[in-house]
């Protein structure tokens, strides 16, 4: 799918006949979402394929792991077959709201401490397993897609490991707000383009 950001500064500067769209460019961003290794066992070195001649191609990877389990052997298995491209991913653990003890505070929108110290664990738990395949330091961030919970620090993750020649690009959307990218500004693409 292409996500599209008009972007519109706070006060448009009106200069003669030059409309205020010259000062409020637009930005597209390519999101393809790749087949799940693991579905299928005959699949998987298709999938790992068309990961090896696609991924060259991407700015930046975002690896999603479940929250609630602890399976990694798969994972693990797939991201050694991918080492080349570690230094542009970034690992996201979706669903922390459904850690126990799934006391999320609503009004906050935040673990309870008890939840959030058990997030913690998992967090250090994935992220020394990760290590022992991808190298030191790999980017781990616990979010919740459902309550909106940290995605501003993935987006900005992902940014991050963007190539230095090529971070320019997005150096306007770092200040972006997941809720900047509205389902309204979401477009399809046809899935030949997809991986």
């Amino acid at each position: 799918m292409d996500l599209s950001v008009q972007f519109r500064p706070r006060s448009a500067p009106h200069i003669g006949a030059v409309p205020p769209s010259v000062f409020a460019p637009q930005v597209r961003l390519r999101v393809l979402d790749a087949p799940g290794l693991g579905e299928n066992p005959r699949s998987d070195e298709t999938y790992l394929r068309s990961y090896r001649e696609h991924l060259p191609g991407c700015d930046a990877i975002l690896w999603v792991l479940a929250a609630r389990s602890r399976a990694m052997a798969l994972d693990q298995h797939y991201l050694t077959e991918l080492a080349d491209f570690r230094e542009r991913m970034v690992f996201g653990v979706n669903q922390v709201d459904a850690v126990e003890p799934a006391e999320w505070r609503r009004a906050s929108n935040r673990p309870s401490p008890r939840q959030e110290s058990n997030i913690g664990e998992i967090l250090a738990d994935r992220t020394v397993r990760l290590t022992d395949i991808v190298g030191p330091d790999p980017t781990v961030i616990g979010y919740s897609s459902r309550h909106g919970y940290r995605l501003d620090q993935l987006f900005q993750a992902l940014l991050t490991v963007c190539p230095s020649r090529r971070q320019w690009m997005f150096a306007g959307l770092k200040n972006f707000s997941h809720r900047d990218f509205g389902v309204d500004r979401v477009r399809p693409i046809d899935r030949k383009d997809a991986l």
